[in-house]
């Protein structure tokens, strides 16, 4: 059975959700995400490099969380597009992830934590499950706040296989 992105999810707040499941996703999806400002320009030389090393061929990835977040809310129709929509589209996510976590910012918000919290309860972590509540509902039968480490962990990495 298909679900919407949108039909399979309870959201929580940054506060409900274990810092070892935020810490397993950072550490996965994006390393640096509390360095920089939406773009990793580390993540884009790598990604650049390993491509013209491979001559296209295996390509890393070099989106940050604020850029998947984006991706996955925003460009919702990702998946049917051809190489140069793609290109347009990761340049796209790059300027808008900038301005918002700017304008997160500027409010006088903590931007890490507001994207992160969007993020974890966007995600889809398999099976049906949309968000970090659900995910820990569907696999664990529990409450995502219950969430041990090594189930943090398994979040983590199950997230990663199916976008990373």
């Amino acid at each position: 059975m298909l679900n919407s992105s949108d039909g399979n999810r309870i959201s929580v707040s940054i506060d409900e959700i274990p810092e070892s499941m935020q810490h397993a996703i950072v550490a996965i999806e994006d390393s640096r995400f509390y360095e920089h400002n939406g773009i990793d320009p580390q993540g884009i030389a790598r990604a650049v490099f390993v491509a013209v090393k491979n001559r296209g061929k295996n390509m890393e990835g070099a989106s940050t969380i604020t850029q998947q977040l984006l991706k996955n809310n925003v460009f919702t129709n990702w998946v049917h597009e051809g190489s140069m929509e793609r290109f347009r589209r990761k340049f796209q996510e790059q300027y808008l992830a900038v301005k918002l976590e700017s304008s997160l910012n500027a409010k006088g918000l903590n931007a890490k934590d507001i994207i992160l919290e969007n993020y974890l309860n966007t995600v889809n972590f398999g099976a049906g499950a949309y968000g970090i509540q659900t995910a820990a509902q569907t696999y664990f039968g529990k409450n995502c706040a219950d969430l041990s480490l090594s189930e943090s962990t398994a979040l983590a990495a199950n997230a990663f296989t199916k976008y990373g």
